[in-house]
């Protein structure tokens, strides 16, 4: 990313030039012509958006979801037009270099904070052939080298799917930073013509929090441990969430847990001040985790909870 220095994008003077989020990605064919077929009929919410049980790929994401072969995670489903695809590539008769008559749009949906078991998909139309439309129409029209024309459309399309995961990871076209349009090079820029190449470091945050607070915490593979993290101050935790450190509680500092947790099953809890567990249950993801410990003069509290390992 880079370090803008723009007070529309951001007043802060840290900046942060990798997230240090990796995605696996796990291509997946499925030849099937309604699924395919992105032309709904005008029908553009129900057509484009997953938000809703609504969305015509709502049982093929079903289907995926339930097949304990395919790995969980953001479910990005590429659909072309059948009209524009006939035309365009088969039968070769709307070949007009100047325009593309095929869809522009994509859509996702933001995570979900209450349903840590609901999906999360983007959905990319007409790619491919956009893609087929610059190398055999616009490029040769324009006497553009397709090598180069080429590295310009995957960097289109990259920005694009970027700003579509942007929304999947919890961030917005505006924020506490900017308005809509204000930050031009922000990933969230809603201009398809942005650099889209900036994140501010509290939406970098923003995102980190939603793999612990979300239903993208299911998408984490499940041995991802991250180290230790030292409570140094009285702190209440009264979040649904994910952690994926373990914890030590110093001696003049006292954490209260009022809500379930999901630990790493390398995580672990030492007390050496006070912990407080009240109406939660602690859990682990994958293998047993491996527990709390009271050390020297710490003190442990458990009421209405349930810790298992």
């Amino acid at each position: 990313m880079v370090n803008v220095n723009n007070d529309s994008c951001y007043t802060g003077d840290d900046f942060i030039p990798d997230t240090r989020i990796r995605f696996i990605a796990n291509k997946i064919y499925i030849r099937n012509n309604y699924w395919w077929n992105n032309n709904c009929k005008g029908e553009y919410v129900n057509g484009v958006c997953p938000t809703t049980s609504l969305w015509r790929l709502y049982d093929l994401d079903q289907q995926i979801v339930n097949n304990p072969s395919i790995p969980r995670g953001i479910n990005i489903y590429f659909t072309e037009d059948s009209f524009n695809y006939r035309h365009l590539i088969d039968l070769q008769d709307l070949q007009d270099p100047a325009i593309f008559y095929g869809n522009s749009a994509a859509c996702s949906q933001l995570p979900s904070y209450t349903d840590y078991n609901r999906t999360s998909k983007v959905h990319e139309l007409d790619i491919y052939s956009k893609y087929w439309w610059f190398q055999n129409l616009y490029a040769p029209a324009n006497g553009v080298p397709w090598d180069r024309q080429r590295k310009a459309y995957a960097n289109l399309i990259g920005r694009g799917l970027a700003h579509e995961i942007g929304h999947s990871l919890s961030l917005e076209h505006v924020c506490n930073f900017y308005g809509s349009n204000e930050c031009r090079v922000a990933v969230m820029s809603p201009a398809g013509s942005s650099p889209r190449n900036y994140i501010p470091p509290p939406e970098i945050g923003k995102i980190y929090a939603c793999f612990s607070l979300s239903n993208l915490r299911s998408f984490i593979p499940d041995n991802t441990f991250l180290g230790v993290k030292t409570i140094t101050t009285n702190y209440d935790m009264p979040y649904n969430m994910r952690l994926y450190h373990s914890l030590n509680i110093a001696n003049t500092a006292s954490l209260t847990i009022s809500e379930d947790i999901v630990m790493s099953s390398e995580g672990q809890i030492e007390v050496y001040g006070k912990l407080i567990i009240n109406d939660a249950n602690l859990t682990s993801i994958g293998e047993k985790w491996k527990g709390i410990t009271v050390k020297n003069n710490g003190y442990l509290e458990i009421t209405s909870s349930n810790i298992s390992k």
